[in-house]
């Protein structure tokens, strides 16, 4: 099962929180166990489960589970029944007949609650029957919960009764939030009510959050409506954040805000843009991202207008001696513009302006490359994000040395797309220049958009294009040709068409054919 994620740890790093909601709640990735689960013939890892070797026979059951193939659940079965002996094997089998699914190990694991001897692996079954989740189960597990004698199997129930949404589920674990409760299975109850996602589970989630001793408890609770997505949470999380100052809770209740899909959450997530703990505000800003509302894309430009103002400010030297934090507001910005693409890119222009242009450091450090980098990535996403502002301003920059004439053929790539969506007097000609850039991706990207911008102009040098020495650009070339349209070109394609040594170009020339004569 996967281990509770230590409170403390969380949102030390910046990247950790951007991704709070998703990581947390991400399922257990699969653990290698030295073989290649997939490479090996299933017919061997059946055969290797009677092998002699006890680990052998561990990493075959293992390998069979996490494979996926219900089949072998007739396998696992035999090897129990004749019997196997060891119990480190018999762990495996079970939690691979619970990774299975299939029917028939159903009965198996349902039996081994009762008749397993061994705690660790009635615990065992218990999560595997959690996995499969067959309402049948669903009685043993709450038999398991009150009368097993190790709080480990019960644990393990506790974990599993997340899987089910029946009232019975339910009710059981919010049982366990009571006073008099196992202070072991009370966390646990809370996350496996967050799980159900039933909405019965919000109330008993709400009545510990106002019963709460200490931040770790609200936190976790705040982390269960969370994923509940509780709209009845709005109001009771909005009155803890005014009482919290704990940066890790507030990053949570933010997630958990932005999760319930409520309108009644905007005004809270908006103000949580100005916290001074970063990760707070990233986890707002993608709560209000989430809320997909238009308004939101002045607060948000706000926001990155105050990022891009202090960094503007500061020197090379101030940059690279706090590189860190500025790493992370860069990455804020970021996200911040992603935003405003979505949102609202006529209310970003500033921001997006700005962002695009270069900051250009001396790579002589460790920190000053982080840095590049970063300004780089936000870079992309400003070019990219001009596109949809219908500005003359935005317009202009494309056209110039931080657009098309930088130095970085990935940003002029980005710069010509850019140029094309806008789609302004002079956009063909200044995309037909970039057919003779150095850089493939570039010549490509040009030959695409032309395409689609519909101007014939373009054909002659198109044609030439279905010449270039790259592949890529010849192709796109080709369906380029197929979107103008022009019997001029029909002679180019057919011999791309036949002659081409790429095979995907031949096929773009051939669909380009198709468009050209169904146009005629």
């Amino acid at each position: 099962m996967m281990r509770p994620t230590p409170w403390r740890a969380w949102c030390r790093g910046l990247t950790a929180c951007l991704a709070l909601a998703a990581a947390v709640l991400a399922p257990r990735t699969a653990m290698a166990n030295g073989w290649e689960h997939g490479a090996i013939p299933f017919e061997a890892l059946t055969a290797a489960l009677e092998f002699e070797d006890a680990a052998t026979r561990a990493r075959a059951a293992q390998s069979l589970g996490l494979r996926g193939q219900r089949e072998a659940s007739a396998y696992l079965l035999r090897a129990l029944a004749r019997p196997e002996e060891q119990p480190a094997v018999r762990s495996e089998i079970y939690t691979a007949l619970g990774a299975l699914g299939a029917r028939d190990g159903l009965p198996v694991l349902r039996a081994c609650l009762k008749e397993e001897e061994r705690q660790e692996l009635r615990a065992d079954c218990a999560a595997a029957l959690g996995v499969m989740g067959a309402a049948e189960a669903l009685p043993d597990l709450l038999s398991v919960l009150e009368g097993d004698s190790s709080i480990l199997v019960r644990s393990r129930a506790v974990d599993a009764l997340g899987r089910f949404s029946q009232d019975r589920a339910v009710d059981a674990l919010a049982g366990l939030l009571g006073e008099g409760a196992n202070r072991s299975l009370r966390p646990r109850a809370v996350t496996a009510l967050g799980k159900t996602g039933a909405a019965g589970a919000v109330k008993p989630l709400l009545e510990s959050l106002d019963k709460a001793k200490n931040d770790a408890e609200r936190l976790n609770i705040a982390l269960a409506l969370m994923t509940l997505g509780a709209r009845d949470a709005v109001g009771p999380l909005t009155e803890l954040l005014a009482r919290t100052g704990n940066p890790a809770l507030r990053v949570v209740i933010a997630a958990a805000l932005g999760a319930s899909r409520d309108g009644n959450a905007y005004p809270t997530l908006v103000r949580m843009l100005g916290e001074e703990s970063l990760p707070v505000r990233l986890v707002a800003l993608q709560s209000l991202r989430s809320l997909e509302r238009a308004e939101a894309a002045e607060p948000i430009a706000a926001m990155a207008l105050g990022l891009e103002d202090r960094l503007t400010a500061m020197s090379d030297n101030e940059l690279i001696g706090e590189s860190s934090g500025i790493v992370a507001r860069l990455e804020i910005e970021t996200v911040a513009l992603r935003a405003l693409i979505e949102l609202g890119p006529v209310a970003g222009l500033e921001v997006l302006l700005r962002a695009a242009r270069p900051r250009t450091l001396a790579l002589d450090s460790t920190a000053a490359m982080a840095l590049s980098q970063a300004f780089y990535l936000r870079r992309r996403v400003a070019l990219y994000g001009l596109a949809y502002t219908d500005a003359d301003d935005a317009f202009a920059l494309l056209l110039g040395p931080a657009g098309v004439g930088d130095s970085d053929p990935r940003l002029r790539a980005i710069a010509v797309r850019s140029l094309a969506v806008l789609e302004r007097p002079g956009s063909v000609k200044a995309v037909l220049a970039q057919l003779d850039d150095d850089s493939a991706e570039v010549r490509w990207t040009a030959a695409s958009v032309l395409g689609r911008l519909g101007d014939r102009a373009a054909l002659d040098p198109l044609r030439a294009g279905l010449r270039d020495k790259v592949a890529e650009v010849r192709k796109q070339a080709a369906l380029a040709l197929g979107y103008l349209g022009g019997r001029q070109a029909e002679a180019d394609l057919e011999r791309a068409a036949n002659t081409d040594e790429s095979a995907k170009v031949r096929e773009a020339a051939k669909f380009a054919l198709l468009l050209l004569r169904a146009a005629d």
